[in-house]
């Protein structure tokens, strides 16, 4: 026997489900003769036990005890549910229940749409914040260039100054050589006059 089902969540919004209950009648001589002096022939037993409503019922009551997206993210763990309301309203003193299969849980198209305009919402959100996260490690790239750069330039401006230094102390040369005292290491202290015109070189 197989049943589509619609309910509403506690919100009231419309679900759907398809159930598939396999069941017979006990093998119990005593039970059958039972069964068919109460209820009738086969074609009379689903009406008279109230077999489908008892299905929907199960399904409607598992249903409205969750919201939407509940049902969306837990359907086994609502499924058990409704299977389980059915079992136990389903009229076992007759009949033995083979099987429930409850499948294709299902929505309205305009909440299936909100569903998916959330999720492209959500997607786009993240992919926004991954593009900042991109710009912001960018701006430091350029920032530690900067500095690097920065660095590099006062390095050199050091190094222009020192030959500038130079080159200004060798333009004011005038060609003499130094007549003044020197401290050389192998003088132990001592002070030394170079005589005139004597270059004393000392490494």
């Amino acid at each position: 026997l197989t049943e589509q089902a619609s309910a509403t969540d506690n919100t009231g919004q419309a679900v759907f489900g398809s159930i598939s209950v396999n069941y017979k009648i006990k093998y119990d001589a005593d039970v059958v003769t039972k069964l068919y002096q109460k209820i009738g022939t086969d074609t009379q037993i689903e009406d008279k036990l109230n077999i489908i409503p008892i299905i929907k019922e199960g399904f409607k009551q598992a249903m409205v005890k969750h919201e939407a997206m509940d049902i969306l993210q837990n359907r086994q763990q609502v499924k058990e549910e409704a299977i389980a309301n059915i079992r136990a309203n389903f009229p076992v003193e007759y009949l033995d229940i083979d099987q429930i299969v409850i499948e294709d849980i299902d929505f309205t198209p305009g909440f299936k749409k909100a569903i998916d305009d959330k999720k492209i919402a959500t997607q786009n959100k993240l992919k926004e914040e991954e593009n900042v996260q991109v710009v912001k490690f960018q701006a430091q790239q350029s920032v530690e260039i900067f500095k690097a750069e920065a660095e590099k330039l006062r390095l050199q401006k050091n190094e222009i100054n020192e030959l500038l230094i130079q080159q200004q102390m060798i333009a004011k040369w005038d060609g003499r050589l130094p007549q003044y005292l020197i401290i050389t290491p192998e003088s132990n202290g001592m002070f030394l006059q170079l005589a005139k015109g004597e270059i004393n070189s000392t490494g």
